[in-house]
Formats: C-alpha cells, structure tokens, sequence
C-alpha cells in the first residue's frame, strides 16, 4: 500500500515542477526552459552510470546500456522526451481563452 502516497506524492512534485518551469518560460523562452530542465536532470545520470559501472556486474551491464541498438532508441526516445517537453511548457505557457 505504500504505492498511493508515493504516487500522490510524485504527481505533487510533478506539479510543482512544471509550475516552476512556466516561470522559467516568461523569462528564458520554452528551448531554454526545457534544455534548463534535462541540464539539471545529466549530473544524476552521469552519478547512476557510474554506480552502474561500479557493481560486481557493471561491465556487463554497462556493455547492454552502450550497445549500438540500445543507444539508438536512447537517442530516440531522449529527443521525443524534450520534445513532448517543449511541448508541455508551451501549452502551459499561454493564456487560457474563451471562446464566443
């Protein structure tokens, strides 16, 4: 049962994350704004790679994580990810309207 508060818990930081962000649209632009987000997020993935690499097990692990075929669809879904992530703060980043 510890899943509900968890999840509760990471759609609240999630919340407040990308409330964060659309401050941070009004000043740097939406680009900005998501690169600002995946340059924070690399040191924390550079730290697990290490950790990784570090385990009785790293070098294999490490050899699946760097073989051509994964690369490329972590390439690929990196790129979807800052995509659909530009697109996030700019549907957040305007005005909600009416219509007549």
């Amino acid at each position: 049962m510890l899943w509900i508060p968890v999840t509760v818990l990471a759609a609240l930081a999630q919340t407040f994350r990308n409330a964060a962000q659309r401050n941070l649209i009004e000043g740097l632009g939406t680009w900005a704004a998501t690169l600002f987000r995946f340059l924070f997020g690399l040191p924390f993935a550079i730290h697990w790679l290490v950790l990784l690499a570090g385990r009785k097990d790293g070098e294999h692990m490490l050899s699946l994580v760097l073989s051509p075929a994964y690369a490329g669809w972590l390439l690929f879904v990196t790129v979807m990810q800052i995509v659909a992530t530009a697109f996030l703060l700019r549907s957040i980043s305007k005005p909600i309207t009416r219509m007549p």
